[in-house]
């Protein structure tokens, strides 16, 4: 394909080796998102072949025009990430933290980097679900339950049974020490 980097030069195959073998796929477009080049590698991270994303001309087919779209029309000079389900060629889909920033490179003003965050974001999912599950169980027990730090001894949370045990709300538990949860005479004995 035409759009893809390859040389003769030493220096051409230095590029084209680091090129087929980052982790991000690359790529340069025009002011309107067709392509100027595209990266050697997007084979590995993408499973499409060069001429496949050729054919697509546009990178708002590849990543959608929703994520091309959606990007500020001045971007910080860091670049601007927005994260995009990418349709994989053999099937399945991946996510995407896309970076845009805009270059003078012949007739590219626009290069793309998209890095593979899909365990990254399947890793966050779990964490939510997670968290929702023990919120759950917190908050549903039919126990009073008092989360307090370990170090300092002051109250973190609540849940309701504990508002009901003290006719107190979870802010004003939170304002506690833990040892205010004991007699006046055993406070001492429970003090960290």
């Amino acid at each position: 394909g035409g759009l893809s980097m390859t040389g003769e030069s030493r220096d051409g195959d230095l590029f084209r080796v680091v090129l087929e073998n980052i982790e991000n796929a690359v790529f340069v477009t025009r002011e309107d998102g067709t392509f100027v080049f595209i990266c050697p590698n997007v084979q590995n991270v993408m499973g499409y072949e060069i001429e496949e994303i050729e054919r697509l001309g546009h990178i708002g087919a590849l990543l959608g025009e929703d994520v091309v779209h959606g990007f500020p029309h001045e971007e910080p000079d860091g670049g601007f990430d927005l994260e995009s389900e990418v349709h994989l060629a053999k099937g399945g889909t991946r996510w995407f933290a896309v970076t845009r920033k805009r270059v003078q490179i012949a007739d590219g003003r626009w290069l793309y980097s998209c890095r593979d965050v899909t365990a990254e974001r399947r890793e966050k999912q779990r964490t939510l679900q997670s968290e929702a599950r023990y919120r759950a169980l917190f908050e549903n027990a039919n126990d009073a339950i008092f989360v307090a730090d370990p170090h300092t001894g002051n109250m973190l949370d609540a849940n309701h049974q504990a508002e009901l045990l003290l006719g107190r709300s979870v802010e004003e538990i939170r304002t506690l020490h833990q040892t205010d949860l004991h007699p006046p005479g055993g406070r001492k004995k429970y003090a960290t």
